[in-house]
């Protein structure tokens, strides 16, 4: 007889499990938009996990067979290990529906790693890779072998300085990677919104890019090379400026979603830290005019996030009937931009003097706010999956003449479903980063519907299935995962298949 084990209550949401202030939120424009109340008393972002019984093949994962000292068969630590931050596993846990939890997580040393890999292999057991844990593409969901493991990274936390170039340990936070570059007055340049909690490994698998991408350039502009571990043994790229040699290892480690192996260093660019920002906001009569201002421009401010009426709504009711707003309000209805689109700027140099075509200057005041807040937005979203809301976010990268064709099917597709499915929601759009060519088009959308999960998946198809029609990527930096794998064309699927390692595929 199976005797099930209650292992606890377990946290699920991101950062602490801490209470989200509300002040400041533009609450009252969110409960009207989702007709229920936003006070996130609804679900408290815990789930309880019951373990049936101790696995049984536990007993081949020792650190004999493995080569691995530091292994844990702990339950809460191989649940954390088995789920990241999408919001699809969200929904789920939030329904109480637990989702399979590897067998153990092994903690390797660097040392360990060739090993490691190779006896995983001998011994049929397959692993996925834990980094920062914050996968919005499920990407360290467990795939349904007889046999897994979780490979944590968080021991790989190496920094070393090679001349110009940042060795760092690929299991390094990026916060933590920043800071030891900051200590010697340089910068990695890269800032996504998961910095705190995305690793510098995690980076370069994902295809991730930063928040100043249009100084620093993407993960791809800015790495050198790395080290990848795989079962067959490691591949260690030349600290160099650049290599012609073929087929290296920074080729099969970018984009490699944790299949291709373990990348245990990464060389990274750094520069030298600017010493002024200046900041600016805009206000464009219309996203369409922001999209076609813009696409003429030869050169981008660091930072150019411009957001559609929506989106710009809920921004500006957070200030309330500040007297700062009502200012705001006359100067824009007098120009003719009351329902317009705001953009904010950051730069080190003079880009941001380029947005002047169909844009009205306001206070800086936005771009400096925007900035103070920009890696506390997942709390944002704790408290609506905590009033019981859905929430979701896609992004896509499209060329300049297909960008707002593209904007408008998806928030007709949106909105046709909302129909179809008699539930109230919104969706919101950005422009969050800009090349030459086109631009990345980031949606977040929200649902009120008491079928979570079915209805989540039902929106995600349609809305990826929308950029795909409409000439846009099926992702610009979040990674494909699990989740979003399905998409790829029978080429690509082919080639991910034949980089894979065995015991990571």
């Amino acid at each position: 007889m199976i005797n099930p084990k209650h292992v606890g209550r377990i946290y699920v949401l991101y950062g602490d499990p801490v209470a989200h202030n509300s002040q400041g939120l533009s609450v009252d424009s969110l409960q009207s938009l989702l007709g229920a109340r936003i006070n996130g008393d609804v679900w408290d972002g815990y789930v309880d996990f019951t373990e049936r019984a101790d696995p049984d093949n536990q007993k081949f994962i020792d650190s004999e067979n493995t080569g691995v000292s530091d292994i844990s068969y702990e339950p809460n630590v191989r649940f954390s290990k088995s789920v990241g931050k999408s919001s699809l596993e969200i929904s789920m846990l939030s329904e109480n529906k637990i989702p399979k939890v590897t067998d153990a997580v092994l903690f390797p040393e660097e040392a360990e790693l060739e090993k490691m890999m190779l006896n995983l292999k001998n011994l049929g057991i397959k692993a996925t890779i834990f980094g920062g844990g914050s996968s919005v593409t499920g990407g360290v969901s467990q795939k349904p072998a007889d046999t897994s493991v979780s490979i944590d990274t968080s021991k790989l936390k190496s920094f070393e300085m090679n001349n110009r170039i940042a060795v760092i340990g690929g299991g390094m936070t990026g916060f933590q990677a920043e800071n030891e570059a900051a200590r010697r007055g340089l910068t990695l340049g890269f800032f996504p919104e998961s910095f705190m909690h995305s690793s510098v490994a995690g980076w370069v698998s994902t295809m991730a890019s930063g928040q100043e991408s249009n100084r620093y350039g993407d993960i791809e502009d800015l790495v050198l090379g790395v080290e990848i571990v795989r079962s067959d043994g490691t591949i260690r790229d030349s600290i160099t400026p650049r290599n012609s040699i073929g087929v290296s290892g920074k080729a099969i480690a970018l984009g490699s979603e944790g299949r291709n192996g373990i990348i245990s260093k990464v060389y990274f660019k750094t520069h030298k830290k600017t010493e002024e920002r200046k900041y600016s906001s805009f206000f464009f009569k219309s996203f369409s005019d922001a999209i076609e201002s813009v696409s003429k421009l030869d050169t981008f401010p660091d930072v150019l996030r411009i957001s559609d009426s929506l989106e710009t709504e809920i921004a500006l009711s957070e200030a309330g009937s500040s007297v700062m707003k009502k200012v705001l309000d006359k100067y824009l209805g007098v120009r003719g931009f009351k329902s317009g689109c705001i953009a904010i700027a950051i730069d080190s140099g003079n880009s941001y003097k380029n947005i002047r075509e169909n844009a009205a200057k306001i206070s800086s005041t936005p771009a400096k706010m925007w900035e103070m807040t920009r890696f506390e937005r997942p709390l944002v979203a704790n408290l609506l999956w905590k009033s019981g809301m859905v929430v979701d976010t896609l992004e896509t990268s499209v060329s300049w003449e297909k960008a707002f064709e593209l904007y408008l099917k998806v928030k007709n597709t949106f909105n046709e479903l909302l129909a179809s499915c008699n539930i109230k929601g919104f969706i919101m759009s950005h422009m969050s980063h800009q090349y030459r060519e086109g631009c990345c088009l980031y949606f977040s959308f929200v649902l009120n519907t008491p079928k979570k999960t079915e209805h989540l998946q039902v929106f995600r198809k349609e809305i990826v299935s929308a950029f795909l029609k409409s000439g846009g990527s099926l992702s610009h930096h979040h990674g494909i995962g699990t989740q979003l794998s399905g998409y790829l064309d029978e080429s690509h699927t082919r080639l991910m298949e034949m980089l894979a390692d065995p015991v990571l595929s």
